[in-house]
């Protein structure tokens, strides 16, 4: 296994990750777009008392806005099963931690650039996160709520969140970017020649001079069936309480967006073991059915769980590939061959070969939630958490990203 050394002759720390600032700009425009979508998907605009038509300036416009989440937190609902507090708004201290496990593989015919008879390598390039944690505040009004957190441990950054829930569907969006020089990598496999065999089956941290970058977008939206007994916002907002145990079935769709870059020259080696592959781009839409459920222990308790596997109908894989240095020295002939090829790092360059995207196959993936709720009086105590699976597979390469966080707030009612 070849280990590179980091900037100045150092090893990079293992897993050294950084989440990566969204420009002001990118974070405006998609504030905007995202509370534009949640409130065209609440319901159309009406003229009511709260709304006056004649003067419908900001002040008016806010006053009809909230008059109209006041009155949809409570439209159709069992007053038996669900309490709507009197008083609308969640100030929140939360804290969160968070971690995202990037498992990449891909397949060699190692007779394509040894002079053994046979042989097949199978090299897998684990990128995992380091646990990550942040603190700050979260303010809402009746589902509907923005919040900022600061890193306090593990890597670096910022924490933006947007949430959008009514009685009837829930919306989340979430941005993340996370980077590491020092990658878990597992080779097995063998290679067979006039020598005998040779077999591999090892583990081992790869160190880059420059790190895989790592980006995802998730954006997911649930609808609940039984809206009238089963509050989702009683789970992970805590604008209602839920005052008897109720479920309810849920149709859910999620969109994701993810890219894979490590083409750097000074990631030959990698480069190389991927097949000459060193971007990845994946377009998936899911959607999925399961079961929420909300079980209330004694009177202010409760506990939430929400599983839903989803099928990706589309799924789409765009494979940039590179020519590289120690490509072209693995299938020159043997009299050219640099001895110190894997060690020459001035020597190394890449070079675009080419783009294709392609479609990839459908899958089935995972999403899975829980939730602990304690309500005293105005004030509420939470914790909660979320795990999703993708998945993805183009020829001899393919690979899986799981990606978890877990919440934990003290919050007022005001």
């Amino acid at each position: 296994m070849t280990s590179i050394k980091g900037k100045n002759g150092e090893a990079s720390n293992f897993f050294s990750t950084k989440l990566i600032r969204i420009p002001k700009m990118k974070i405006r425009r998609t504030i905007f777009s995202f509370i534009l979508m949640c409130f065209c998907l609440s319901g159309s605009v009406r003229a009511d008392e709260s709304y006056d038509q004649n003067r419908p300036g900001p002040k008016s416009i806010l006053k009809w806005l909230l008059a109209y989440l006041d009155s949809s937190a409570v439209d159709g609902i069992d007053q038996r099963y669900i309490e709507v507090p009197k008083k609308p708004w969640q100030i929140v201290v939360r804290s969160n931690i968070n971690q995202s496990d990037l498992k990449m593989r891909s397949y060699i015919n190692a007779e394509a650039y040894t002079n053994s008879e046979q042989g097949k390598i199978q090299w897998e390039p684990r990128i995992r996160t380091d646990v990550t944690t942040y603190a700050g505040a979260w303010v809402g009004y009746r589902g509907f709520g923005i919040g900022m957190a600061k890193n306090v441990g593990g890597d670096k950054g910022n924490l933006f969140t947007l949430a959008a829930t009514s009685s009837k569907y829930s919306l989340n969006l979430r941005i993340h970017h996370f980077q590491t020089d020092n990658p878990v990598v597992h080779m097995e496999g063998y290679i067979t020649d006039e020598n005998g065999t040779d077999e591999y089956n090892n583990t081992e941290h790869f160190l880059l001079f420059e790190p895989i970058k790592v980006k995802t977008v998730m954006f997911d939206g649930v609808y609940f069936f039984n809206s009238k007994k089963f509050s989702n916002l009683a789970a992970y907002d805590q604008s209602t309480i839920q005052r008897r145990s109720a479920g309810s079935p849920v149709l859910g769709a999620m969109m994701f967006y993810s890219k894979v870059s490590y083409d750097e020259p000074l990631n030959n080696d990698l480069i190389f073991f991927m097949n000459n592959i060193g971007r990845i781009k994946q377009w998936q839409a899911s959607i999925g059915g399961g079961y929420a459920y909300n079980w209330v222990i004694g009177k202010n308790f409760m506990v939430n769980a929400t599983v839903m596997p989803m099928v990706s109908f589309y799924n789409r894989l765009k494979i940039y590939t590179y020519d590289s240095y120690l490509y072209q020295q693995a299938i020159i002939d043997s009299d050219d061959y640099d001895d110190d090829v894997m060690i020459n790092y001035d020597k190394w360059w890449i070079k675009p070969l080419g783009k294709k995207t392609v479609k990839g196959r459908v899958k089935l993936n995972y999403d899975a939630r829980l939730s602990l709720t304690y309500n005293l009086k105005d004030w509420f105590f939470n914790v909660n958490g979320q795990f999703s699976n993708f998945r993805y597979k183009h020829a001899s390469s393919s690979g899986r990203l799981n990606d978890w966080y877990v919440n934990a707030s003290v919050g007022l009612r005001l």
